[in-house]
């Protein structure tokens, strides 16, 4: 039997909007803070990287004192770093394993770099 293969959730993409925000003005004001990009996703092997990016800049030129902008749940050790203003990676310490599951989950009162907040709305799900 093939084992399952590392399997990394991102539940909140496409939920993350600005708090405050109506549809009023959605024409009139540019587009809410959001994850653009999540890798990887789903079943796959031989992960050692999770890169995310991020819609608007989140800290100044990847300012390496800030802390993770996720709740990680992994049975693999491994460390977070901003890459640029845009991008976070997760660097896992050995490749994952089969069967070992990871979920990422946007921590509360994350912002972007011009102070406005993520909000996740509704229960996350499960791939």
């Amino acid at each position: 039997m093939t084992p399952r293969i590392a399997a990394l959730l991102i539940p909140f993409l496409g939920l993350c909007t600005v708090q405050g925000g109506t549809a009023a003005h959605a024409a009139d004001t540019p587009a809410a803070p959001h994850v653009e990009v999540f890798s990887p996703t789903g079943t796959v092997k031989h992960v050692r990287q999770v890169r995310v990016r991020f819609s608007a800049p989140m800290v100044a030129l990847g300012d390496p004192r800030l802390p993770s902008p996720f709740h990680i749940d992994c049975p693999a050790s491994g460390h977070g770093r901003w890459a640029d203003e845009r991008d976070w990676v997760y660097d896992f310490d050995a490749d994952l394993d089969g069967a070992q599951r990871c979920t990422f989950r946007l921590r509360a009162g994350v912002r972007a770099l011009d102070r406005v907040f993520f909000t996740v709305r509704g229960t996350p799900g499960s791939r």
